[in-house]
């Protein structure tokens, strides 16, 4: 490789060396506009798979089924932020009542704040009031749903490690002043039982992955902490815009003596179901399942042109006006737009697993992932071990909490590859493997180490014949 290098000033150069690289060959700058490019190109190619135990087979969702999914969630978390800013009247007055600083200039080259501690509403150029949003749960398709639905709500993602002991997690919840969180059923336990039972909090919502006991969830309640189910949002989200569409088809029926189908009275009809749905926190539909879409919702073209016009007044996040559930593909595509996000602004804070005193916050931006990951990508030319495509399988069971693995995860993303994920246990990640059959393995020097361990236990049981060249094919 010495050859190659580039000499200048007595400075040696890599050949591939690029001083201004600030996105993907794509064009995309954050992490949600390379999703969406992905999902462009392999809607319909496998995902995101979860071992079914009972069968024992890895069951995949595709890239347009996760996308849809993560805009479902967005939203929802977009009308928390929205109803806790209107109770709570956020920023200054609510930062007050729990006795925290509000920071608002974060600087991400230094990646720690001006304050000593970290409570902060994190700053934006289009958004002044970036939620940080937890996510504590083992690797699993819910944990890859939240971290896209938290960007897509413009807000900031603070994954918690497995590991976590209580002093740990205290100490993150409250420098965080964290109030929203996206959690598997056994993490909502132990959090409850370990730290919310105990102390004070600023958490106001759970967003649980699985179902809880009625007691844990009356515990929850009298700590004044929320609990929403992952399939409940999902099911209510399609509910809501189904009845939406029905309602408007009967109106729709009513007025048509009165009402003009133009242009111009569907556009009236559009930004009058739009309010009238962000009320409600859902939009309307542009299309029911199995219904004409002309009937009762409007066209792509005129949604998108709505669309427009609401992000050429407000740089802001804007809900897209159809149900990302039921909405053609191609009418979703249109709607869809990450314009609020920038490569500077910040797509996660990243705690440190907390071996030397407590876990401390590492600020990484959207350009700090799309910069590595286009790094490793302009490397596939040099060698077969970077050449990752749609073909090949990847296992995720290293922390999700640690960028390492979220470095894994993205650079598989931007390829359209599938990932699998292990059931979270690691005494069975060997089995876990063979299920999966990932094609590529990302490891740590103490997984391999296990890996020998067993294999040379293993090694002397065995019972070598010699094969005669008789058997040989």
């Amino acid at each position: 490789m010495i050859d190659q290098m580039i000499e200048e000033n007595g400075v040696y150069r890599h050949p591939e060396y690029n001083a201004d690289i600030v996105s993907l060959k794509d064009g995309s700058e954050t992490l949600l506009e390379m999703f969406f490019n992905v999902v462009k190109r392999s809607y319909d190619n496998d995902f995101l798979g979860t071992l079914n135990e009972r069968s024992d087979k890895v069951v995949y969702e595709s890239y347009g089924s996760i996308f849809r999914k993560s805009l479902v969630f967005g939203e929802y978390v977009l009308n928390l932020k929205n109803k806790m800013a209107e109770n709570a009247n956020f920023s200054e007055t609510s930062a007050k009542n729990r006795n925290t600083k509000v920071n608002r200039s974060v600087d991400v080259s230094s990646n720690y704040s001006s304050n000593s501690s970290m409570p902060y509403v994190l700053d934006s150029p289009n958004d002044e009031d970036k939620e940080l949003i937890g996510i504590f749960s083992v690797n699993r398709a819910e944990w890859i749903i939240s971290e896209y639905a938290i960007y897509y709500s413009d807000s900031t993602n603070c994954p918690l490690y497995s590991s976590f002991g209580i002093e740990s997690l205290k100490h993150i919840l409250t420098e965080t002043s964290m109030r929203i969180c996206f959690i598997s059923g056994v993490k909502a336990e132990s959090l409850y039982n370990d730290v919310i039972s105990k102390f004070e909090t600023s958490l106001e919502h759970l967003i649980c992955y699985d179902e809880l006991s009625d007691e844990l969830v009356s515990n929850l309640c009298e700590k004044g902490v929320k609990v929403h189910y992952f399939d409940d949002i999902l099911g209510e989200y399609d509910r809501t815009w189904s009845e939406r569409c029905e309602s408007e088809d009967d109106k729709s029926n009513e007025s048509s003596n009165s009402i003009s189908t133009s242009d111009d009275s569907n556009s009236m009809r559009i930004t009058n179901r739009i309010e009238g749905s962000q009320e409600k926190g859902y939009l309307n539909s542009s299309r029911d399942s199995g219904k004409n879409v002309n009937s009762s919702c409007d066209s792509g073209k005129n949604l998108q042109s709505k669309h427009e016009n609401d992000l050429n007044k407000n740089t802001k996040r804007v809900k897209m006006p159809l149900n990302v559930l039921q909405a053609p593909k191609k009418e979703l595509f249109e709607c869809f737009n990450s314009a609020f996000l920038k490569g500077t602004d910040i797509a996660t804070i990243c705690y440190t697993s907390g071996t030397s005193g407590l876990p401390k916050g590492v600020i990484l931006s959207h350009k700090n992932f799309i910069v590595t990951a286009a790094g490793f990508l302009r490397c596939r030319g040099t060698s077969d071990q970077f050449k990752i495509s749609s073909e090949d399988v990847y296992i995720s069971y290293l922390p999700l909490a640690h960028v390492m693995e979220r470095v894994c995860v993205v650079v598989t993303t931007c390829n359209g590859a599938k990932i699998g994920f292990f059931r979270g246990n690691p005494k069975c990640l060997q089995q876990d493997i063979k299920t999966i059959k990932p094609t590529f393995f990302v490891g740590v020097p103490r997984v391999f180490n296990v890996f020998e361990k067993k294999s040379k236990k293993k090694l002397p049981k065995r019972v070598f014949l010699p094969i005669s060249s008789s058997t040989c094919v």
